[in-house]
């Protein structure tokens, strides 16, 4: 019996593993893909999910810094992309109640608000407020 719920644990862990390897491989495509090659400064993963074409469930949206540009990303079968300028997002904030960074005033998006950690959305803040970032990507 011991070896069976060692075997299953294996199985099981492997499998979570491998989707989240998967996963942020697809995001690294999806960011790369979508800044035309520029390159990524800094990658968040967030609580918010979108919808991407999926029956059961919603894509987890990940957050994008460029240079000059801000990505909504979320891999998927129908991808979710969504981008602004850096002097589109002068009036963001970070909700520390509700753990949400909104995105203000950025008429042109359709996901304003974004469910992060607070050191990412002070990084994410820092950057659209002096264009700064102290993350950089690990590429794998």
């Amino acid at each position: 019996m011991r070896q069976f719920r060692e075997r299953l644990g294996r199985l099981l862990f492997g499998a979570v593993t491998y989707a989240a390897r998967r996963r942020a491989r697809a995001v690294q495509r999806l960011a790369s893909a979508a800044g035309a090659g520029r390159p990524v400064t800094t990658l968040v993963d967030t609580g918010t999910r979108v919808d991407t074409g999926a029956w059961g469930w919603r894509g987890r949206l990940s957050v994008c810094l460029l240079a000059d540009e801000l990505l909504l990303l979320a891999p998927g079968r129908r991808a979710y992309v969504e981008r602004a300028g850096r002097p589109e997002l002068d009036a963001s904030l970070y909700n520390a109640v509700t753990g949400e960074l909104v995105l203000a005033p950025a008429n042109g998006l359709r996901q304003r608000t974004v469910r992060v950690s607070p050191v990412d959305g002070y990084a994410i803040l820092r950057w659209a407020l002096d264009g700064e970032t102290e993350r950089e990507v690990k590429h794998a």
